[in-house]
């Protein structure tokens, strides 16, 4: 099929290929069908018409009767009438008066697509898929076709559910080629047994697309095979008495096949993908990809490869382990950090690795366990000196052995039962203040959620102190007396605050679930005298608490008003007043925080 466009003075326009008789072409002019011989002729290449046909883009149509760039050379003889299938051999056609309202239509046959098919409506040529679309036999006009038009459908020839008839048998065939179109890609060649997929020189029993192969891999004759019973197949057998193994070779570069170009760091190089039919399509399982795994160079070439899978219930893979150009081996993990193997999720399983019968050994069966079978303590070493070690009576130590100076800087977990009372706690153990036996400061995290931190020392002088950037900060005292020890004072940090802004008067009550910030007023005018009151709604605010507020120096004087405010559960009512001998349009910025009370 071609397209020309008309311009009201040219009658001749060459055609893609030579055609005998002008009944060999569909010929339309803005979608109206011309008649051969009258209105237009031929000449070989040359297409004349009558008169020039008017000026369009893309309005000349020209469709062959026959096709063309799907040939069949054989070695001698000829393909006769009756060896071609009836849809080669016949137009079929369909016709259909419509009733106004109906789009679709049924076909006799399914086309191979839309613009396959001739449509006309009373004459006049449809176009797909303007005018039309086709999904198997059912076609679909975009408008409803005129009531009691004359539809007319004709069938150029091969369709879906159709095959051609076979070559003739014992045929002796030295070279055949399968042309689909007019690039080289679309074409099938058989040379000498060997079969070529666009590309007219195949080298080996099957190349597609590039003869290229790498200089260290030789081609080998393949056999696919497909078996029934037991499973389907397809083998690469090589024999001989040599050493080297048959094998698949993936070559990827960047550019084009005759002008390839450096790959990249993250480039796929070549995959195995596995299929399976999930009811409904051909789902992927599992796959084997090999990745440039850093930047290349001329004889610089690092790789990984990686093992992904599908896990139940998804459709797409999921990487599970990988072997970096290192050698490094992650499972689990998409870096190994350095590392020789690199596991993550909950590791290995039932796997036992020991030293000797009464020393360390590691065991991972849904827990993990390491250290001595016997009555023996297990240490770590770090520049071949203790670090840290656990005993046999379950005691862990950091920092030094057992003396009897009780010096040892313990860091003790016990994991009590599971009654009311159960928890873990961490033991800090030094001697007292007197000298005469040991301070314990103990950090517990018991079952009921209560968390302590409880200093055992008994002289008076005893404390709790926390510090930042090596200064105290706050201490409590023997006595139980909370002290800030810091000039920076006692209050809430950042990231605790918020701030909020009345939207339409100073009366508009506000929101904001924060236990500090700002509240903006509405620079709305308030009169002399005048007190008015809004709603705080805060979440953080109960009956008990007390709410401080003060105003912000930069929006407005002090001396002229006076604020203050009633609490209870979820909120507080605020008041403001104005206390001065004139009116006030001021957009007052209050400054609160929530201050938690108690009755008990």
């Amino acid at each position: 099929m071609q397209r020309f466009s008309g311009n009201a003075s040219t009658t001749t326009f060459t055609l893609s290929r030579a055609v005998n008789f002008p009944t060999e072409l569909e010929v339309f002019v803005e979608n109206i069908q011309q008649e051969p011989i009258v209105a237009f002729n031929v000449s070989g290449n040359t297409l004349t018409f009558s008169e020039s046909p008017p000026t369009g883009t893309n309005n000349i149509y020209v469709a062959y009767r026959q096709y063309v760039n799907n040939e069949v050379t054989l070695a001698d003889g000829s393909v006769t009438y009756s060896k071609l299938a009836n849809n080669i051999r016949l137009f079929t056609t369909d016709n259909f008066i419509p009733d106004g309202s109906t789009t679709t239509f049924t076909l006799s046959e399914a086309p191979a697509d839309a613009n396959t098919l001739f449509v006309m409506v009373d004459g006049m040529m449809q176009r797909a898929p303007v005018h039309y679309t086709t999904s198997g036999k059912t076609i679909t006009f975009t408008s409803a076709p005129t009531a009691s038009s004359n539809v007319h459908v004709r069938h150029l020839g091969f369709r879906t559910t159709s095959t051609i008839t076979a070559f003739p048998a014992n045929s002796s065939i030295t070279q055949l080629t399968l042309q689909g179109n007019t690039t080289a890609n679309g074409n099938l060649y058989v040379l000498n047994g060997n079969v070529g997929i666009g590309t007219a020189s195949p080298t080996t029993a099957l190349t597609v697309g590039d003869s290229t192969i790498p200089t260290n891999a030789t081609p080998l004759s393949a056999l696919f095979s497909t078996n029934t019973g037991a499973g389907n197949l397809v083998t690469i057998r090589k024999s001989n008495d040599g050493t080297n193994a048959p094998g698949i070779a993936f070559i990827k570069s960047r550019g084009t096949a005759s002008s390839p170009t450096i790959v990249q760091s993250g480039d796929n190089v070549g995959a195995l993908n596995f299929y399976s039919w999930d009811g409904s399509t051909y789902a992927i399982a599992a796959q084997i990809s090999a990745v440039v795994d850093a930047t290349p160079g001329a004889g610089d070439m690092p790789g990984r490869i990686v093992f992904s899978t599908t896990a139940d219930g998804a459709s797409t893979i999921t990487e599970r382990m990988r072997i970096n150009s290192n050698g490094n081996v992650g499972i689990g993990v998409t870096s190994t950090s350095g590392y020789k193997v690199a596991v993550g999720g909950s590791g290995l399983k039932n796997q036992f690795i020991t030293t000797d019968e009464n020393n360390a050994y590691l065991y991972t069966d849904g827990g993990a366990y390491f250290g001595a079978t016997g009555a023996n303590n297990s240490v770590f070493i770090t520049n071949n000196i203790e670090r840290m070690r656990i005993e046999s009576n379950g005691n862990a130590n950091i920092g030094g052995v057992a003396d009897a100076g009780n010096t040892l800087r313990y860091f003790d977990v016990y994991n009590a039962n599971t009654g009311a009372s159960a928890g873990v706690n961490m033991r800090l153990i030094t001697s007292n203040v007197a000298g005469s036996g040991v301070a314990v400061v103990d950090i517990t995290k018991y079952k009921n959620g209560a968390f302590i931190i409880n200093n055992n020392e008994s002289n008076s002088a005893a404390y709790t102190a926390f510090g930042v950037g090596s200064s105290e900060r706050m201490r409590i005292d023997s006595s139980g007396n909370v002290l800030v020890t810091n000039v920076a004072g006692l209050g809430y940090g950042a990231g605790a605050g918020g701030t909020v802004t009345q939207a339409t008067s100073k009366s508009t009550a506000v929101t904001l679930n924060k236990p500090t910030g700002q509240i903006t007023m509405n620079a709305a005018a308030l009169a002399a005298t005048t007190t008015v009151a809004f709603t705080f709604n805060s979440t953080l605010i109960a009956a008990v608490d007390n709410l401080l507020i003060t105003l912000n120096a930069g929006a407005g004087n002090a001396a002229n008003y006076n604020i203050w405010s009633n609490v209870g559960a979820g909120g507080a009512n605020i008041y403001v007043r104005n206390i001065s001998g004139g009116s006030l349009s001021d957009a007052l910025v209050l400054n609160f925080s929530i201050i938690k009370g108690a009755t008990s």
